[in-house]
Formats: C-alpha cells, sequence, structure tokens
C-alpha cells in the first residue's frame, strides 16, 4: 500500500485457454471485483470464461493490500560544549527497514539538519526514507548542546611564618563539580605551586580540571604567609611644662582733675602788686621815664609776670597723668605678647 501503488487485472491473471486448448488473453476473460491499493485489506477479483461448448470456467485471485514496513527509529541525546564535542547523524540513528520490513542502513536515509557542538542549544535532525510503494517514512531526533557544569571553589587564606606552621593543597580547595555537575575530590584536580610556610611571601597555588568534553576549568588561591612581630611597648609621654600664670596688668590710675584757672583781679596795679609779693615767684617791674617838650612828663611802668602757683600745678598734674596712661599701655602690651610666646 502507497501512493505509488497500482493494480490491474493483469497483475493477477496467468493464462486461460479455450476448448480447444488454445491460449486466450485476459480481454477474453471477463472479470469481476477490484482492487484498492490505497487502502490495506482482502480483496478477491474473478476471471471466468465461458467456451464454445458453453462450459463456464472462473479462477478467483485474492489480492491482500497491506501497510508498509518501512520505519525510521532514532533517539534524542544531550551534548556537552567543549573543544573536545563532535557530533554526526549516526549518534542519533537507531535503525530503519524498508517496506517489507527489511534492514536499511543510514546511508539508505535522507538526514537534514546539523548540530553546532560548540555553541548551546536545542537542535533538531530529520531522518526519512521513502520506500518502494512511495510511502515516505521520517523521524525527528532532537539534540541538547548544554554548557558544562565543571567548577571549581578555592579560598585564600593567611598564614603566620614559623617552625610549626603547615600548609596543604586541601587546606584551600573549597568544593569542584564534573561536567554534569557531579562532587569531586581533590584527587580528580591537578594542583600547582606551593608554599613555604617558614618564609614570608606571597604565594599562589592553581587547581585545574579537563571535564569529558575537553573544558578546562582553573581556579587560583592566594596563600599570604606573614612574620609575627613582637608588640612593641611605647615609651613614658614627657610631662608637660607647667604653662604660666597670666600677668594681670594694673589698673591705670584716675587722671587728676584739671583745676580751673583762677582770673586775676584786674581793679588796680597796686592790689596787682600785692598778689605779686604773695607770689612764690617773684615779680619783676620797671619803670621807664620820658620827657617830653612841651608837656608834663609822664612815667610807663612795664610789668613782666611769671605763672601764678596754680597755673604751673594744674600742668604738672596733666602731664603725669598722660605719662602714667603710656605706661600702663605699655605694660599690658608687653604682658600679652609674653603669654602669647608661652602659648
Amino acid at each position: 500500500m502507497g501512493p505509488n501503488t497500482t493494480w490491474s487485472a493483469a497483475d493477477n491473471f496467468v493464462s486461460a485457454t479455450d476448448a480447444d486448448g488454445k491460449a486466450l488473453s485476459l480481454t477474453d476473460l471477463k472479470v469481476s471485483g477490484s482492487v484498492d491499493p490505497t487502502k490495506a485489506g482482502r480483496y478477491e477479483v474473478t476471471y471466468s470464461y465461458t467456451d464454445a461448448a458453453g462450459n463456464a470456467v472462473t479462477k478467483t485471485a485474492t489480492i491482500t493490500v497491506v501497510a508498509s514496513q518501512a520505519s525510521i527509529d532514532t533517539k534524542d541525546s544531550t551534548l556537552v560544549v567543549g573543544p573536545n564535542t563532535t557530533w554526526s547523524a549516526a549518534d542519533n540513528f537507531v535503525s530503519a527497514t524498508d517496506t517489507d520490513g527489511k534492514a536499511l542502513s543510514l546511508t539508505d536515509l535522507k538526514v537534514s539538519g546539523s548540530v553546532d557542538p560548540t555553541k548551546a542549544g536545542r537542535y533538531e535532525v530529520t531522518y526519512s526514507y521513502t520506500d518502494a510503494a512511495g510511502n515516505a517514512v521520517t523521524k525527528t531526533a532532537t539534540i541538547t548542546v548544554v554548557a558544562s557544569q565543571a567548577s571549581i571553589d578555592t579560598k585564600d587564606s593567611t598564614l603566620v611564618a614559623g617552625p610549626n606552621t603547615t600548609w596543604s593543597a586541601a587546606d584551600n580547595f573549597v568544593s569542584a563539580t564534573d561536567t554534569d555537575g557531579k562532587a569531586l575530590s581533590l584527587a580528580d584536580l591537578k594542583v600547582s605551586g606551593s608554599v613555604d610556610p617558614t618564609k614570608a611571601g606571597r604565594y599562589e597555588v592553581t587547581y585545574s580540571y579537563t571535564d569529558a568534553a575537553g573544558n578546562v576549568v582553573t581556579k587560583t588561591a592566594t596563600i599570604t604567609v606573614i612574620v609575627k612581630s613582637d608588640p612593641v611597648t611605647p615609651g613614658k609621654p614627657s610631662q608637660p611644662a607647667k604653662p604660666v600664670s597670666p600677668v594681670t596688668p594694673p589698673k591705670p590710675s584716675q587722671p587728676a582733675k584739671p583745676v580751673s584757672p583762677v582770673t586775676p583781679d584786674q581793679t588796680n596795679q597796686s592790689a596787682k602788686s600785692d598778689q605779686s609779693a604773695k607770689s612764690d615767684y617773684p615779680t619783676t617791674s620797671s619803670q621807664v621815664t620820658s620827657v617830653k617838650s612841651g608837656s608834663a612828663s609822664q612815667t610807663a611802668t612795664s610789668h613782666n609776670e611769671l605763672p601764678q602757683t596754680d597755673e604751673s600745678t594744674q600742668r604738672t598734674m596733666t602731664l603725669g597723668g598722660l605719662l602714667l596712661l603710656v605706661m600702663t599701655s605699655l605694660l599690658t602690651f608687653l604682658g600679652g605678647k609674653k603669654r602669647r610666646n608661652q602659648d
């Protein structure tokens, strides 16, 4: 059965003869019945002939239409990305048969689609075969390419150099997994590098593993060996110098109130002479007599007056107050400067 399967009465006709034994053709016979070659089943076709004497001859042929046995079997698969990973159509091909169920090889089939094993993803590859009856058989295989789960985890550490300090690769190893994520032991890894725990320095140790797909995984741990130094006792700080007490500048004295000047009495000349006689300072006077012709003589008297006692005292007190104020200001300035120098 199949799109290419056909049937005719001639397919089941072998031979026929008449009353005299002479050969007959199919056209001399009557055929009853038909066959549907696209539908499986059991069909009967009858061939009949009646000779000149009226003898009827019949023969029935049985035609069995069966389904094709052509088949293809494949399998899905998962690949891990890596330099060693490869793929071919044969990896997912299981088996195939023709119309009659006889085995076929991969070369008898048509393959469409491809897989890139270096790139993660989902790929579909189709295997197909067309049998003699025109029946097309196809089967698709799914190939999933995934990233490797290989991994290594380590930790850094610090050691104090000393005769009792030890180190091993296991000290910095945490965990590791293979391509499928299964746990690995330190023995499955390659360790390069070493540490001298008696000598200060910075050491690097590399742990590496190559999975089934050829992926190389590495992880480096840093081990720092330090020298322990004795603590230094700090020295006793020196006693700071005792600060000098600030000098309070003396309070300036209140300057004396100036005395109001005394206005001398202008009544007469004799009174002035009396006041001059009482003064501590002598007063000198001179008389000049001049005679002018044709006139009586006149006498002119000139007085040179010295300062009065109250006027001299007032000036002295004013000058003393100013001098005291200057000295006080100078002492205050010098005392402040000394304190700033001590600070």
